[in-house]
């Protein structure tokens, strides 16, 4: 009799995750819920909750089906870790012949299991993931610097040094401007330019309907965040990172918290993916223009000059009865 794959309660599952995130908090371990988005910010906060209540050393999770196609495989007597795997709602339309046709409505109608395991529980070959560093930041510098600015739309950017000494950007709401110093050097041009992007993102946010804490130390709370977030994954490396009062917390504001982290890690990630996604590409571009421009520029096969003369081959001659001239051969 075949065995019957268990059943998991999704239910079960996010009350994990929302006792885990209350839990980190409380303990006063934000600093480490911000250090997992770094890595794992491309996940739900409740299914990074369920991965480091599970591994709290985890760092790049994937699927069975993603390793394997990495050319990993899972090592033995490895547990998956459970997360949650949104299910979206369908609607079944009939054209004009009566033909049902299925579509996905952008809208979640509940949850199932997935199962997945931390890169440490792998064995195989390397994995090979874009990351950028400071010197790849520095080589393509403008590429990089358009890309943060496109990351936050109806702003305009200038550099200027007449800031003074002591201011190093000026970020304006109204006028929808963004300044910074000319005077710093390019690593801190970046920083500074990812921490007023941030800035510009949290507070030109409509929270009209936004029902968690709003508090002008939320926005510092939320900017401090999401700079630490891109920029230590981008490779430059910060550990200013400004964490709320939680003292003053009640109970019900861990629940609301998780709305403005919400924030922090949609934000973050938009970040994030715009600059690896685009500067891959950017720079598989410049390899392949450099394969064709190597390829046009190498050099014409020699002309032959060296040719040897053919060797003719003289038959006998024929008796002289029947012959009539010498005959030959080439």
């Amino acid at each position: 009799m075949q065995e019957k794959t268990p059943k998991y309660n999704t239910d079960d599952l996010i009350k994990q995750a929302d006792a885990k995130f209350e839990e980190m908090l409380r303990e006063g371990k934000y600093r480490e819920l911000i250090d997992a988005m770094i890595s794992l910010g491309d996940y739900s906060l409740r299914n990074q909750m369920l991965i480091l209540a599970a591994n709290p050393n985890a760092t790049h999770v994937e699927g069975r089906n993603a390793w394997n196609y990495r050319k990993r495989s899972i090592k033995p007597g490895e547990t998956s870790i459970k997360i949650l795997a949104p299910v979206f709602g369908k609607e079944v339309v009939f054209d004009k012949n009566g033909q049902p046709t299925e579509t996905v409505l952008n809208k979640v109608t509940g949850y199932r299991v997935n199962f997945v395991f931390d890169e440490s529980q792998t064995q195989g070959e390397d994995v090979r993931d874009f990351r950028t560093t400071p010197a790849l930041l520095d080589e393509n510098y403008d590429f990089v610097t358009d890309v943060l600015k496109g990351t936050i739309k109806g702003f305009e950017f200038s550099e200027s040094d007449a800031l003074g000494s002591e201011v190093t950007s000026r970020l304006d709401t109204e006028s929808r401007t963004i300044e910074i110093s000319s005077t710093l050097e390019r690593e801190a041009k970046l920083k500074t330019l990812i921490n007023q992007i941030a800035a510009a993102n949290v507070l030109a946010r409509d929270r009209r309907n936004f029902n968690c804490l709003q508090s002008s130390e939320m926005n510092s709370v939320e900017m401090s965040a999401i700079t630490y977030i891109v920029a230590n994954r981008l490779g430059l490396k910060t550990e200013k990172l400004i964490a709320p009062d939680f003292s003053k917390f009640g109970d019900k504001d861990y629940e609301k918290f998780a709305g403005n982290i919400g924030v922090i890690r949609s934000v973050s990630q938009k970040m994030i993916m715009a600059v690896e996604n685009k500067l891959s590409y950017e720079l598989y571009k410049k390899r392949e223009a450099a394969k064709a421009a190597e390829g046009e520029a190498a050099p014409a096969a020699p002309e032959v000059t060296d040719v040897k003369p053919v060797k003719t081959e003289v038959k006998k001659a024929p008796s002289s009865k029947s012959r009539k001239k010498t005959e030959v051969t080439m």
